[in-house]
């Protein structure tokens, strides 16, 4: 819930006066309303374009600065959705690779695709497959006692038990439709192969923890977060966040699902983006 726009709020006004002769009750104070922006920002302007970008580039358009968008998206949003492509090795020099084309012809979003992948040269398709549903429906979570930093692995396991239940069922039958992209073989699923499947596919939503056992966190390219209080993961140093939420409430972003990640994963895997700096400062006192 967040605020709208003044042209929103009067447009809705008006839809209510079509429909039958009446009032409209605006709940807001005069000073609320200078507060609100004139007029909604345009959906290209606030939408993950990576899906969008990633296809253009299959189609062939290198440069989509020139491409005849309907409303420009900005520069920002275009280089951060290449350089995630990038990161990921979907692209090189700006150019589809073949496992770019790879994630396009999956039919999902192509941070959900890479999990697929990542999961998939682990020799756990079908793990992957269900973390992938388990990210993209409605959440099942329960309010139990946790016994891991992660809050992949409570969902995991009640996808595994023989609970029946709408939910459970829905992201069932959604993982079972992802199966046919990946290799059948299967893998237990475990805190740390969870962790390094996430880590590997979302190397740009890793945290890290400002203070021990506190939820306020940093994360890669400088951006505030802050757990939920819901959220599993009490200790680990570093987590990957598995959903953003901006608050109205906060400055940071809230983070409701993360998978803890030991250093060692990191270390192992990115120790080539690790910088040592020596700072030296003078304590006044």
């Amino acid at each position: 819930i967040s605020r709208i726009s003044k042209a929103s709020a009067k447009q809705r006004g008006g839809r209510a006066g079509r429909q039958w002769p009446g009032r409209v009750v605006q709940l807001w104070t005069t000073q609320d309303e200078l507060s609100m922006p004139e007029f909604e920002t345009a959906e290209i302007l606030r939408t993950d374009l990576t899906e969008t970008v990633l296809f253009l580039k299959k189609w062939g358009d290198s440069d989509l600065e020139k491409f005849s968008w309907f409303e420009n998206p900005s520069l920002e949003q275009l280089r951060k959705c290449e350089a995630w492509l990038e990161k990921i090795g979907a692209l090189k020099d700006n150019k589809i690779t073949t496992h770019g084309r790879e994630l396009a012809d999956i039919p999902v979003h192509p941070r959900v695709g890479q999990i697929l992948k990542i999961a998939d040269h682990f020799g756990a398709g079908p793990l992957g497959c269900d973390i992938a549903a388990i990210l993209q429906e409605r959440d099942i979570r329960t309010l139990g006692e946790h016994h891991a930093e992660s809050d992949l692995i409570e969902r995991l396991e009640m996808l595994d038990s023989r609970t029946r239940n709408p939910l459970i069922d829905t992201i069932r039958r959604a993982s079972d439709q992802l199966q046919k992209w990946v290799h059948k073989q299967n893998a237990d699923f475990s805190f740390e192969l969870v962790a390094e499947i996430m880590l590997l596919a979302s190397p740009d939503r890793l945290c890290k923890r400002r203070v021990a056992g506190q939820p306020r966190a940093l994360m890669v390219g400088g951006r505030g977060v802050e757990l939920n209080e819901t959220s599993a993961v009490k200790k680990s140093e570093f987590f990957i966040a598995l959903n953003l939420m901006e608050s109205d409430n906060s400055k940071d972003t809230q983070i409701r699902m993360a998978t803890g990640v030991p250093k060692n994963l990191i270390e192992k895997h990115f120790s080539n983006e690790f910088e040592k700096k020596s700072v030296i400062s003078f304590d006044q006192e």
